[in-house]
């Protein structure tokens, strides 16, 4: 499947495009939406807040400075599914070929498997396809290319934290980045679990779900200042 061809910047928006040298380039975000089915979403949130985790990870191990302006170099795609013609990758294809970044990060898993794509998968084909011809430095967080989140964890939680990294997924850090709505879906699902008060019976059981989830709806881990990294293995 071929790459989709860009359009040339012009006019008002190549006119706000500047050259900047290496030591001042920034690093543009590019979030999608609808990446997952709309059963199981990956919100933009969270891609946000795993791709500000790994920049911190590349400042602390590699000493790689990743700024970036909020209401400049991130890029949101709204339109992935159904697709369209995806307008934010356009709009940082053209930032780009103004030299305007110095790389790309995404929070967007790729299928190896390209036989039997869905229109969805086929869809973020496309996109990897677009993004790599742009020929700028690619990172996609959430294949830790570098395994800085294994060695954070392992610094962490031991050697035995190196099989722990392969076993996280996007679920355990929607509960450390947003306990309070992850309290919220757990309360419910029990709620509506049919067998919900014959568990009730069961005391310990009832009392050891309401504790964590009263835990997580009164989590804040934002209060420091400092966000979270990583949920409680």
């Amino acid at each position: 499947m071929p790459a989709r061809r860009l359009v040339p910047a012009t006019g008002k928006l190549m006119a706000e495009l500047h050259s900047f040298p290496p030591d001042r380039r920034h690093s543009a975000l590019y979030l999608i939406a609808h990446q997952g089915p709309l059963r199981n979403p990956h919100p933009i949130e969270l891609q946000h807040m795993r791709i500000r985790r790994y920049m911190d990870l590349l400042q602390e191990y590699k000493g790689e400075s990743h700024g970036y302006s909020e209401d400049q170099d991130i890029f949101v795609e709204f339109n992935m599914y159904p697709p369209k013609q995806y307008p934010a990758l356009m709009r940082l294809g053209e930032a780009i070929a103004a030299n305007h970044y110095k790389a790309v990060f995404v929070d967007m898993p790729r299928s190896t498997d390209f036989a039997g794509l869905s229109e969805r998968e086929s869809s973020l084909l496309q996109i990897w396809q677009t993004l790599e011809a742009f020929r700028i430095r690619l990172v996609d967080v959430s294949a830790d290319p570098d395994e800085l989140l294994s060695k954070r964890l392992i610094e962490h939680f031991g050697e035995d934290a190196r099989y722990l990294a392969h076993g996280l997924h996007r679920g355990h850090d929607y509960v450390a980045y947003f306990p309070a709505s992850a309290a919220d879906i757990a309360e419910a699902a029990f709620e509506m679990e049919s067998n919900w008060e014959d568990w009730r019976r069961n005391e310990a059981v009832v009392d050891a779900i309401e504790h964590r989830t009263s835990c997580l709806a009164r989590d804040n881990p934002y209060a420091s200042g400092h966000g979270p990294w990583i949920s409680d293995p």
